[in-house]
């Protein structure tokens, strides 16, 4: 670190230059409660994933519209958008900015969390094997390989759980991005289902999952 001459001091004397951030962020810690609800959502994810009910899949009544009206092409730009690999992109400048900032931990904790969603995700899905349902946007790039769990909310879920657990870290009010993350996952889960890329239980699934 710098040290600058302070006002205050006598000649030739210094003080330590005050650091960018006025917030420290504090290293993640595996304390009770995190270890507790990740267990639990594990097991969630696992009763989910067996059992499945196709009863909640009808849950969700609303027509797929046509790939080339105006709301299909909005659907698909916003899926488009919003996946993997623009995310990927996204989080890798989020954890430059934060290594630059000398936040490591925070920066490593983001790729960790990134990594693992996707590993899984993919993993599972070529083990549980689950077709998506029939749609016109079958063809699109977003919609391809199998269903179960959607990569799309599995994805932004660990992120909106990752930006609420940051901003306690720093010290931050969590609850207006823990409010902004659960909006932001709803709105692609509605994407998803409303291009018939997935079923109620995927996003489902998903969302324990991320």
């Amino acid at each position: 670190d710098r040290s600058w001459p302070h006002p205050t001091s006598k000649r030739g004397s210094t003080t330590t230059n005050p650091p960018r951030y006025a917030v420290r962020m504090h290293p993640l810690r595996r304390n009770g409660f995190t270890l507790g609800t990740t267990a639990i959502l594990a097991l969630a994810f696992t009763l989910w994933t067996w059992w499945l009910p196709a009863s909640v899949d009808q849950w969700w009544q609303v027509g797929v519209p046509d790939p080339t009206s105006r709301l299909g092409q909005v659907l698909a730009i916003v899926a488009g958008v919003t996946s993997w690999p623009v995310l990927l992109v996204v989080t890798g400048g989020v954890a430059w900015w934060m290594s630059r900032h000398r936040f490591y931990t925070a920066s490593g904790a983001v790729l960790l969390a990134f990594v693992l969603t996707f590993s899984m995700t993919t993993v599972l899905r070529h083990v549980i094997a689950r077709p998506r349902p029939a749609s016109p946007f079958g063809e699109a790039i977003t919609q391809q390989g199998y269903g179960y769990p959607s990569m799309h909310v599995a994805l932004w879920s660990a992120g909106a759980l990752m930006v609420a657990t940051l901003m306690s870290t720093m010290r931050r009010k969590v609850w207006p991005y823990a409010v902004a993350g659960a909006v932001a996952v709803v709105f692609i889960a509605v994407n998803r289902l409303w291009m018939g890329a997935h079923q109620v239980t995927d996003v489902v699934g998903g969302v324990l999952l991320g």
